[in-house]
């Protein structure tokens, strides 16, 4: 390697880690419980009364929406490919629409909103 590199790296490594040490040295206790996992200890209240998913179940066979954003790549071709295998696979869904957003947010906004006109009983969405 370029010896420039080298020392460029090994400088910034040094920086980093004395401004940890320092950061450690200085703050002690206080910077242990601001790394602390806050989210362990949170409280979730519910702000209604919960209710369960099956009291909206639907029979089905569904229609399922599928809003792609754009389909422009190899990558996107395949995940299309593959949702329709699956759902050729599952005898629950009817019908499944995917839609084209072509790159452009306000296209794939009114597609959604075609979608749900349409009512269909679920939609993807990337």
């Amino acid at each position: 390697m370029n010896s420039i590199i080298d020392t460029k790296l090994s400088r910034r490594h040094l920086l980093g880690g004395a401004a940890t040490v320092a950061a450690g040295l200085t703050l002690g206790p206080r910077f242990a419980r601001a790394q602390a996992d806050v989210i362990a200890g949170a409280t979730i209240v519910p702000s209604a009364d919960m209710v369960s998913a099956a009291d909206f179940a639907k029979e089905g066979p569904y229609r399922i929406g599928f809003a792609n954003g754009f389909s422009g790549n190899t990558w996107r071709t395949e995940c299309i490919a593959s949702l329709k295998k699956e759902v050729a696979a599952t005898p629950d869904i009817a019908e499944f629409i995917v839609v084209d957003g072509q790159g452009d947010i306000t296209k794939q906004v009114n597609d959604i909103e075609d979608l749900i006109a349409q009512q269909v009983h679920a939609i993807l969405c990337i």
